[in-house]
Parts: C-alpha cells; sequence; structure tokens
C-alpha cells in the first residue's frame, strides 16, 4: 500500500549551509508527497533551493508555500522550474508582485504543465494585463 507523507518546514531559521543541507535531503527524499513551506522569507539562494527540490523530486505532488511571501524573481524562477515538473498537482503561493511579472509566469506555465490541477494564489498584483493572462489561461 502507499505511504502517505507530509512534510512542514514552518519558520525555518536556517541559513547558509543549514538550509542546503534541508533542501538538498529534499531532494533525495522518494517519501514525501506534500511539501508544505510556510513563513518562510525565501533569499534568492532558497528560492534556488527549492527549484532544485522541485527540478530533483518526482514524488511531491502537493507543493504549499501559500504562507510565505514570494517575490516577482522568485515567482519566476519557482513556475519555470514547474514547467518541466509533471508530478505536482497542487500549488499554493503567496505571490507580491507589483509588476505582475509573476502571474504572467504562471499564465505561461498552465499552457504547457497539465498536470495541475488546484491552483490556489494569494496575490498582491496591479497589473490587469497579467491578471486578464491567468484568467485566460484558466479558461484553457
Amino acid at each position: 500500500s502507499d505511504v502517505y507523507k507530509r512534510q512542514e518546514l514552518h519558520d525555518i531559521k536556517a541559513k547558509g549551509e543549514g538550509a542546503a543541507d534541508i533542501f538538498e535531503g529534499l531532494k533525495m527524499n522518494k517519501s514525501i508527497v506534500q511539501l508544505e513551506l510556510s513563513f518562510f522569507n525565501f533569499s534568492e539562494e532558497e528560492i534556488e533551493l527549492v527549484s532544485g527540490v522541485i527540478k530533483a523530486n518526482n514524488i511531491i505532488t502537493d507543493l504549499d508555500m501559500g504562507l510565505s511571501e514570494i517575490g516577482s524573481e522568485g515567482t519566476k524562477k519557482i513556475i519555470r522550474t514547474l514547467k518541466a515538473n509533471h508530478s505536482i498537482k497542487k500549488i499554493g503561493m503567496k505571490i507580491v508582485d507589483e509588476s505582475g511579472e509573476g502571474l504572467m509566469a504562471i499564465a505561461e506555465m498552465l499552457a504547457t504543465n497539465e498536470a495541475i490541477k488546484c491552483l490556489s494564489l494569494d496575490c498582491n498584483v496591479n497589473d490587469s494585463r497579467a491578471i486578464e493572462e491567468l484568467g485566460e489561461a484558466l479558461r484553457d
């Protein structure tokens, strides 16, 4: 029978090598299917580490970053990585993206990644074009 496993990482203070060790372990883990990364203030390096987990781990089906504010650049990096990951079916993100670039990246990703079945976004976006693009992608 399948083993259901969930890993919650809340407000971890590990930085540098400590954070790298955690995410390196998640790359190799083959039993965790739900990964919740809450209350993080992600640095650019940590976004790279999360992207590495998404690239390397094809077991995770649920990625919840919903309580961690992610800026436009971080969102674009995560979403670029999700274009090639077809195991993740559910995504939760909190996006602080005045420019709308992060939402535009999500719309582009949805056009190529049909594995995503549940998308939960908490967004602070002032770009109506980006909102329209996302709406179009969700209709398809």
